[in-house]
């Protein structure tokens, strides 16, 4: 009986023992991962601060209870896309509105520089007016940014002219009322800037960085935009940030970075 308890025993301790190896090597392999680096450095480019706005008339409505007022042009437009340019008034003389924190106000100016997108399409604007007064209902402020408009220089206007029916459906012009995502500099900002694509959030923003082998999160800070990149407090230059492979990272997890000549597994 003595006998067959100790080859019991010994039994387990092996299966115990192959299963604890098994799982270290399986540990080994599940956290080494393969990652692309980049070495951060300081850079100088210009900051923006990123709206939303819509094509509108040239109008003020801070004070005609302007968020109530956008709301009802917004759905007027959607619900009768054939009256969005049947005034020919109404394709000239068009700006691009946003709606802006008291923050942000203070840190833009008239004639500051601008752009925006329309069909992937980067077009170069500008500030045009800023509104001194908040909206009641949201305690925002109305800007106007500058709309270039290819028929602003045409001095007649057929509507029952098929041609410029089929030349509007083919160009996919904006029409009053669509959404626009535009873009105000606020000046140039030398620091960490990296692409908002290596940007992970889980509540917070964070990224991940490589040192002695291995991928450790590092909590950052959004600070300002300029295109798609992103000035971030909470790194260094000389940080090494993963670029590629951290989709399935978790912090400590052991890595083997790729060089510029080597290609992934």
């Amino acid at each position: 009986m003595k006998r067959l308890s100790i080859i019991i025993v010994s039994l387990f301790c092996i299966l115990l023992l192959s299963s604890c190896t098994e799982n270290k090597e399986t540990e080994t392999v599940i956290k080494e991962k393969t990652v692309k680096t980049i070495i951060l450095k300081e850079e100088n480019r210009e900051k923006s601060l990123k709206y939303t706005g819509f094509l509108s008339p040239r109008i003020s409505l801070t004070n005609m209870n302007s968020s109530a007022q956008n709301q009802t042009m917004q759905a007027q437009n959607m619900q009768n896309p054939s009256m969005q340019n049947s005034n020919p008034e109404s394709l000239k003389n068009l700006v691009i509105k946003i709606s802006v924190s008291s923050e942000d106000k203070n840190k833009i100016e008239v004639d500051d520089k601008a752009y925006y997108f329309e069909n992937d399409e980067k077009i170069e604007s500008k500030v045009l007016n800023i509104s001194d007064i908040p909206d009641p209902y949201t305690s925002t402020y109305e800007v106007d940014l500058e709309f270039k408009n290819e028929d602003d220089e045409d001095t007649e206007y057929d509507k029952n002219s098929k041609d410029d029916e089929n030349d509007d459906k083919d160009s996919q012009k904006l029409n009053i009322g669509d959404f626009v995502e535009a873009n105000i500099i606020t000046g140039e900002e030398k620091g960490i800037w990296i692409s908002v694509n290596n940007i992970l959030s889980d509540g917070n923003d964070f990224v991940y960085v490589v040192k002695d082998n291995r991928a450790y999160i590092k909590n950052i800070k959004i600070l300002s935009y300029s295109e798609d990149k992103a000035l971030v407090e909470g790194l260094e230059k000389g940080d090494e940030l993963i670029v590629s492979g951290y989709s399935s990272l978790s912090d400590g997890y052991k890595v083997k970075v790729l060089k510029e000549d080597e290609k992934e597994d």
